[in-house]
């Protein structure tokens, strides 16, 4: 019976050990796994912001193109329009010039030149 007993104490012991084995493997399996995930969304989060930070740069590189690119256009436009004023402000001066030289030569009397 003494015999028995401890046998089954024994078995009794085996068997919580087996229980425990599979609880606690089955705890560290939860938690692998749930690091595992962990891990993964820290790499996504990273990625993603990563991605964000350099579709913001290259957006603001272009923004900061287009914006120098204006500048540059206004420069050209603000030249081209004083070489228009200039040109019709010295055709107008040469016709004012013929005129008071005309003038100037009717009022001496002078005929055809």
């Amino acid at each position: 019976v003494a015999q028995e007993q401890r046998r089954v104490a024994i078995l009794q012991k085996v068997a919580g050990r087996w229980r425990q084995g599979l609880v606690s493997g089955a705890f560290v399996g939860w938690k692998q796994g749930r690091d595992t995930l962990a891990h993964q969304r820290n790499v996504c989060t990273r990625l993603l912001q990563h991605w964000q930070k350099s579709l913001e740069a290259s957006v603001w590189a272009q923004w900061s193109s287009n914006v120098e690119e204006v500048k540059r256009l206004r420069r050209v436009a603000a030249k081209v329009l004083t070489v228009w004023e200039n040109g019709r402000l010295s055709s107008a001066w040469a016709r004012w010039v013929e005129m008071a030289d005309e003038s100037s030569r009717l009022r001496r009397g002078g005929g055809e030149g």
